[in-house]
């Protein structure tokens, strides 16, 4: 990790914890997850129909996007407070 990286980690670890899990686990990660798994998900099963099964098979997905956005989010802060610290 270079000093700039350096610096913008310590920017992003004053933030804490709970926003790095909002913005970059469930705003980044999760949000991908749902897109693209739910999205490919729907289109395998439904085509390109917009009704309301899209509303509810969206719903449905949520779920596990919070999981993935949670996991990936604890994962990365792990790595980054390695790197930061060696």
């Amino acid at each position: 990790m270079n000093s700039d990286e350096a610096i913008k980690w310590e920017q992003t670890r004053a933030r804490g914890i709970l926003r790095f899990l909002l913005v970059v686990g469930l705003g980044r990660a999760g949000l991908a997850f749902l897109v693209i798994f739910g999205g490919l998900d729907y289109l395998t099963r439904y085509g390109a129909a917009c009704d309301t099964a899209l509303v509810s098979h969206v719903v449905g997905w949520v779920p596990g996007a919070v999981v993935v956005g949670i996991i990936f989010g604890l994962f990365y802060w792990l790595i980054m407070e390695k790197q930061y610290k060696a």
